[in-house]
């Protein structure tokens, strides 16, 4: 009753097979009707991972194009029967004339405002959604078979690449919309929705320079708190958060809001990572390891998705770029897929096996409540400090420290941070040692690479020079940057560098200025340099200091003694001075006071010219490989924790 049979299935809609750019746009060729020679498969596999709604038959499809040619036999060959629920099939749209557009166009602009607010929402979703994903199929065409396209399908594949990125693409697009007014064309108006898309993208760049919308950069309200954590984003940064018209109630409830889980059955198992955002002026450490901790985990056999969760200017193929310029993240992305989720409106498409890993202690928040739908119990925690102790005393803090009560397996960034844990009873070690050794594991993080130091190149340096671990930004309080300088000054006074010296300082993430230290003594704080150029800078100092008020060790002072340098340090807690000497003689731990560092710069400067103690210290106990911190016995025992994870909620 009701049915209604048709001889075909374009009802409605032209049908497209000829056009690779309108193919690529919108779909017209499905799977279950087609047929193709064997050879093509050499081609077409292995499919690209599926990015939210594309198929395999639109690759398999926009691939036998690229090649040659589709025929279309038109008459019906197989039954397709259409329910009234299907999620996809049949598009019927209603037919529209040009005066419908129109009288359209008067009603939007009586309700301008709404509507403009509710396109851009709607815009974004297909900047993120669309646009993106029909840009990352376009480049693996180009990357599979550009030797043997014709020019013509190379322009058209490369307009579609280049959509935000030439004005030439963008107007091409722009006019294939405008032949759209007044009728339903192959592409369904694809064309106009993408001009939205582009529309929107182009907006927040202006948005940016202007330094205008919710978040701001560089500005501070009394509603934030003094002490900024770790990993935490303001906009475009990994590090930071500030926003506008937005009190600390509303930033913490959007921090920690929950993602918004569609189970679908078809969905591939992933291991989900965490992560704040990607800023490359706020690339340091924990960031590096957060991505090899990603492609090992893929390298052994899952399949990663990396969930960026805080606001930003979404830029993937730019975070690849620079992302792949760091040593062993050359093909990250070869092998691990990324997705936007800062609008919790959109549903994220999981499987009922999925696993998710939490980087700080917001995104732990986002885990918890993530595992918990999916019926399971814990997640992985990747812990690389204590973040409580980022924070003021107050309700950052607390909800900072509410994430070690959360059931999880914990990955430690260093048995230092670990042993802090267990000897406070906190996280996993809550109930005791050998329940925190079962349900937990460490590594330690990968330190820069500087090559072999000798003796003989140590001794040819002059002047002498020291180097300043230097975060002057509120949100590195922890990295004491003010007792630092006055421990310097007053070490100077003192007359404790004795001969020509010059001072640097590396680590801010502001443009290069001096500060004074004493007596016309000044110190040139250093821009950011790449992985290569810190390197070398390391390698051309004699003396460091790098303090951190928490428990973890810091990678920087052990990257100074594996460069030659004496370093002073500071103690906390389980941080002992013996500790930092088992790791290399060259590091100097003292207690955090400025007296203090006094005396250890003054020991350090004592024996500066003891080159063979530094050759030799420069051998640091510590690995220089990613390979080596995530090695296979860790990788298994976070592959039996990720598929125990699985096994209890089926």
């Amino acid at each position: 009753e009701g049915l209604q049979k048709s001889s075909t299935f374009w009802t409605t809609r032209p049908n497209n097979y000829e056009n690779l750019g309108s193919l690529i746009l919108c779909n017209s060729i499905t799977g279950a009707a087609s047929l193709f020679r064997r050879k093509l498969l050499n081609f077409v596999v292995p499919l690209p991972k599926r990015m939210v709604e594309g198929y395999h038959d639109h690759w398999i499809a926009c691939v036998a194009l690229a090649l040659g040619k589709i025929k279309y036999v038109n008459r019906p060959l197989y039954d397709y029967v259409q329910h009234s629920g299907n999620v996809v099939g049949h598009y019927a749209p209603t037919k529209k004339s040009f005066l419908a557009d129109v009288k359209e166009f008067f009603k939007y602009l009586r309700h301008f405002r709404e509507r403009v607010r509710t396109d851009f929402l709607r815009w974004q979703d297909d900047y993120l959604v669309q646009l993106l994903r029909l840009k990352l199929l376009s480049r693996a065409l180009l990357l599979r078979c550009d030797p043997y396209l014709t020019r013509r399908k190379r322009k058209d594949i490369r307009r579609i690449v280049l959509m935000d990125e030439s004005v030439l693409s963008s107007v091409w697009l722009a006019i294939r919309g405008l032949k759209n007014v007044g009728r339903i064309t192959e592409t369904l108006g694809k064309e106009n929705r993408l001009c939205g898309a582009l529309f929107w993208r182009r907006m927040q760049a202006v948005k940016s320079w202007l330094k205008i919308g919710t978040f701001i950069n560089e500005t501070k309200p009394s509603a934030v708190p003094q002490e900024q954590p770790l990993n935490a984003p303001k906009t475009n940064t990994a590090e930071q958060f500030t926003v506008l018209n937005s009190s600390s109630i509303e930033l913490i409830k959007e921090k920690v809001a929950p993602l918004k889980l569609h189970i679908a059955t078809a969905a591939p198992r992933r291991v989900n990572l965490l992560i704040p955002t990607i800023e490359l002026q706020y690339f340091f450490g924990g960031y590096i390891s957060k991505f090899n901790l990603a492609r090992r985990l893929a390298e052994v056999g899952f399949n990663i998705r990396i969930i960026v969760v805080d606001y930003c200017e979404y830029l993937p193929e730019l975070w690849k770029r620079q992302v792949q310029s760091f040593q062993g993240l050359e093909s990250l992305f070869d092998s691990v897929e990324m997705t936007y989720a800062f609008d919790r409106t959109v549903p994220l498409v999981v499987s009922k096996e999925d696993v998710f890993i939490a980087t700080t202690w917001w995104t732990a928040h986002i885990a918890h409540r993530a595992a918990m739908d999916l019926g399971r119990a814990r997640f992985l925690y990747l812990i690389q400090e204590y973040e409580p102790f980022t924070f003021s005393m107050g309700t950052f803090a607390a909800v900072a420290r509410q994430t070690y009560e959360f059931p999880h397996f914990a990955l430690f960034s260093t048995d230092f941070l670990r042993d802090y844990f267990s000897e406070n009873k906190l996280g996993v070690f809550a109930g005791g040692y050998t329940t925190g050794l079962r349900d937990s594991t460490w590594f330690q993080n990968a330190i820069t690479d500087v090559g072999e130091i000798r003796a003989e190149n140590l001794s040819a340096r002059s002047p002498k020079k020291l180097l300043l671990y230097a975060r002057p930004e509120e949100h590195a309080a922890r990295n004491m940057f003010e007792m630092a300088i006055i421990a310097l000054g007053e070490a100077i006074d003192a007359a404790v560098f004795r001969g020509e010296w010059k001072f640097n300082g590396i680590g801010t993430v502001g443009p290069e200025t001096t500060v004074n230290l004493s007596n016309g003594v000044s110190m040139r704080l250093l821009p950011r340099k790449s992985q290569k150029e810190y390197a070398r800078l390391l390698r051309g100092h004699d003396l460091g200091l790098s303090l951190m008020y928490t428990p973890h060790p810091s990678l920087v002072p052990i990257e100074m003694a594996s460069a030659g340098m004496l370093v002073v340090t500071n103690t906390f807690a389980n941080k002992t001075a013996d500790k930092m000497a088992a790791i290399s003689p060259n590091i100097i731990a003292v207690k955090p006071t400025i007296e203090d560092l006094k005396l250890g710069l003054k020991s350090a400067a004592q024996d500066i010219e003891d080159f063979d103690r530094r050759a030799r210290g420069s051998n640091v106990q510590w690995p220089t490989s990613w390979e080596t911190s995530f090695s296979s016995e860790i990788t298994d025992k976070l592959k039996e924790f990720i598929e125990a994870a699985r096994l209890s909620c089926s």
